[in-house]
Formats: structure tokens, sequence, C-alpha cells
């Protein structure tokens, strides 16, 4: 795998480059993130993870370590991001951890379903081939599809009733559609003249 240096938008001559300049391994990392806490980036290779100083421009000494340090996490993650409210998150399959500001361990009542917090999933798909009841307040719509895997990848299926920003649901109504048509239309007419 490789890397690439943008300066703006325009790559740095000499690159793409090897990640392996760096010690990393050469099939890639599972996941990697800056934590607030250092402003160091993490990549995370199954069970060991590597630091690297943004502001010295290379891999910290003694590492790679074992990812076992991060406590309650999985090995190999899918996935980590550092998220607004200053935690660092971690995703694998349907689930995620959270770990708080400096801390280096999960906090508590994680791992969580990705479906429901993130993507505010009202009904889930159960795992369990067999469990075909549901409860009333989980079942909000009847038109569900099964999980399933495409190419490699699980596909997940639920229902949200979550609400616009605005406080009411969007429509499809084509009025959404006037202005860009509008815009559209002016620029086609402007053309021709």
């Amino acid at each position: 795998l490789k890397y690439w240096v943008f300066k703006d938008n325009i790559v740095e001559e000499g690159y793409p480059r090897p990640i392996s300049d760096f010690g990393l391994p050469t099939e890639g990392v599972d996941a990697a993130f800056v934590w607030l806490h250092n402003d160091k980036t993490y990549f995370f290779k199954d069970k060991h993870f590597w630091r690297y100083d943004d502001h010295l421009r290379r891999m910290d000494l003694g590492y790679p370590k074992e990812s076992m340090l991060w406590k309650g996490l999985p090995a190999q993650l899918d996935d980590a991001m550092r998220w607004s409210d200053g935690s660092s998150y971690f995703f694998k399959g349907k689930e995620y951890w959270r770990v708080p500001g400096s801390d280096m361990e999960v906090e508590a009542g994680y791992p969580r379903l990705i479906a429901k917090d993130w993507l505010r999933c009202t009904e889930m798909q159960s795992d369990s081939p067999d469990s075909e009841t549901k409860s009333t307040e989980t079942r909000v719509n009847e038109h569900h599809h099964p999980d399933h895997a495409e190419n490699g990848f699980e596909v997940c299926s639920c229902t949200s009733d979550t609400a616009s920003p605005l406080g009411t649901h969007l429509s499809a109504s084509p009025i959404w559609l006037l202005m860009p048509l509008w815009t559209l239309l002016l620029t086609l007419c402007s053309e021709l003249l």
C-alpha cells in the first residue's frame, strides 16, 4: 500500500510512497486516527498499534505495541476516529466502542450497536435467524429486509423515524427540485443566447 502527501490540492513530488517507509505492515492497517490527548496519529493492525508524531514526521520509538494496552478494544478493528466531543470511537462489525478524552480504556456500557446510535435505526434485524418475534416497541415498519453479505461486506437493513433538523419529516415532494431546475434552465438559456 502507498500514501500521498498533499500541499493544498497538489501531490508533493516523490509521492506516492510505500507505507513501509514508516515501519507499517505492507498489507495495510485496520484503522487510524489522531488522538486529541497528544495530537499523534495511531495506526492499528491486528493486535498491534503504532504511534506517529506528525510534528517530527516520524514513527515514535518503541512501536509497535500490543493493542491490549487500549483496554476493552477488540483486535482487528474496522475503523477508528476522533469525534467533536473529544472522544475516540472504534468500530468493528456492527458494534462500536467509545474511549473518552485522554483515557486508554473503553467507557462502561460499550460496545453498542452502530445502527442504533449512529444511524438512529428504530427497527433492526435480529442476529438469530430463528428469532421471529419482535416486540411492538421495536417493530416500527413491517417492510424490513434481512441482513446479508454482499462482496464480503455485511449489509444491515433498518428503518428510522428520525425527523429532519427542522423538526418535520422531509417529503418526496418535487417542490425541492424547483430551485436546481430553475438554475439549470437559466444556465442553458444563457448558453443558447
